[in-house]
């Protein structure tokens, strides 16, 4: 068991106390006494640490230091002396340095497994008949698996021992990596390290939603950040009490581990819909959206999920109804007031969704949600030019019920105004069902029974619609001659 020192002249090596012969040993056993030297070095070992718990060290300059995480100076080699509570999950880690300025020159991290089991003795018989086998020695017991948890890509495990947590997060790919702990499920307010594109490890405490630019570079003190070809690992050891303004861990509850990565190869910018956060039991957290997103999901319910298609619906299957109000057909009198009302309650819902990502930091647009966020602009866009597009719409001409019909310019009207209502109103229902999607990803269940309640009643309107379709069809009183094709 031996490793090269940081010179190249030479190997640390263990071997037993007393072995003239100086022959490694690949196994330190609990209680176990050993030597360590410099072996084929140049110069003579003056210093010696050990910084494992419950190790002791006897120096031969100092032969009374006896106690672990001291320094022992003399000429080697040193005696490590392992408790007899040693387990295979313990890890002895050795400084070996030469005399010229006390300079370390090499550093030695062994996990010493657990002694083999002693095999069954076979039972003696002065009796011709075949005696009993002892039954087998039980294995030794494995130490237990380390926690699992995941938020997105990242898959985290989690080990704690004593008061020291070490996390390891894996991510596939090179890319930016950040991790810690929170007792909100909030990036703001969050004790992290960050692993970034070029392996450096450095630690934050995120107090807004701008990117982090005051860290300290924790790389090598208890952190480690490789990528191997395929995968980005991020290694953070911890105590479970935080330093200075840090999060305290709780492994009881209160504490949430909260993530966040970006894509392959990016830099360290805004990650997007690529965050997460979750217990130390590996249930995810649902986030409590603003006042913003509750306004946004509540004005959007109410036009696309409910007026605009009503509206749409009207107007195409109660043309043949001879009723007024308001001194107007009534299937033009509904459908006006719905469109309208629900063009008003689009823009404001629109208006809060960008107030609701402006308040958390988020990129209007920009990656994470791409697809609610396009459908919902095209679907926004093509139904505000709707109330415009109506204004300019040329009149049928006054003798319309002789059979003459539209003139060509409002046919090609009713064309393009028609068109794009019927695929504003077919988007903005998409958009519906993608937000529903989100909100139960993300968010409490109170905010998703609201997405919920407006996507049901748009279930219902496109039900009648295909119901309507299906059995009565498009209705219009215009001559045959004159009517736009379904």
């Amino acid at each position: 068991m031996s490793a090269r020192a940081a010179d190249g002249t030479g190997t640390m090596q263990f071997y037993k106390q007393g072995d003239t012969n100086k022959a490694a040993v690949n196994q330190l056993l609990p209680g176990g006494k050993y030597m360590v030297e410099l072996a084929g070095g140049s110069q003579q070992l003056v210093f010696f640490s050990s910084a494992s718990p419950g190790v002791q060290v006897e120096s031969p300059k100092y032969p009374d230091c006896k106690y672990a995480d001291d320094n022992h100076d003399g000429s080697g080699p040193f005696t490590v002396v392992l408790p007899a509570t040693w387990t295979s999950t313990d890890k002895l880690t050795v400084t070996l340095a030469y005399a010229t300025g006390y300079q370390a020159v090499g550093v030695l991290t062994q996990t010493v497994p657990q002694p083999p089991p002693t095999p069954p003795t076979p039972p003696t018989s002065a009796s011709p008949t075949a005696p009993t086998a002892s039954p087998p020695s039980a294995p030794p017991t494995p130490a237990p698996a380390a926690n699992q948890v995941s938020v997105k890509d990242l898959v985290t495990t989690y080990d704690v021992k004593g008061d020291d947590i070490t996390f390891t997060v894996k991510a596939p790919g090179k890319r930016w990596i950040s991790w810690g702990v929170n007792t909100s499920p909030k990036m703001v307010g969050s004790d992290v390290v960050v692993c970034g594109l070029d392996l450096k490890v450095t630690k934050y405490m995120l107090m807004d939603k701008n990117p982090p630019t005051q860290g300290t570079d924790v790389t090598g003190q208890k952190a480690s950040c490789t990528y191997d070809g395929t995968g980005t690992t991020l290694e953070y050891t911890r105590s479970l009490k935080a330093d200075g303004a840090g999060v305290d861990i709780s492994l009881t509850g209160g504490t949430l581990l909260v993530g966040a990565y970006g894509n392959v190869g990016d830099p360290f910018k805004y990650h997007g819909a690529n965050k997460g956060s979750v217990s130390f039991t590996g249930k995810a957290e649902k986030k409590k959206p603003g006042a913003a997103f509750w306004a946004h999901v509540a004005f959007m319910g109410l036009s696309w999920g409910s007026l605009l298609p009503f509206g749409v619906s009207w107007i195409r299957f109660q043309r043949m109804n001879d009723k007024k109000m308001g001194g107007k057909p009534i299937w033009f009198y509904v459908h006006e007031n719905c469109q309208y009302l629900g063009w008003l309650f689009q823009i404001v819902g629109f208006v809060c969704a960008i107030v609701g990502i402006s308040q958390e930091g988020g990129v209007h647009f920009g990656s994470g949600n791409a697809a609610h966020k396009i459908v919902g602009l095209v679907a926004v866009v093509l139904g505000t030019l709707q109330p415009v597009n109506a204004f300019f719409r040329p009149h049928p001409h006054p003798d319309i019920g002789a059979g003459r019909g539209c003139s060509d310019a409002r046919i090609r009207w009713e064309y393009i105004h028609k068109g794009s209502g019927y695929m504003a109103t077919l988007l903005g229902g998409v958009n519906v069902f993608l937000g529903l999607a989100l909100t139960v990803e993300n968010y409490v269940v109170s905010f998703v029974g609201l997405a919920g309640f407006f996507t049901g009643v748009l279930s219902i309107i496109w039900l009648y619609i295909l119901f309507k379709q299906i059995t009565v069809g498009y209705q219009d009183p215009r001559p045959v001659a004159n009517k736009l094709a379904d």
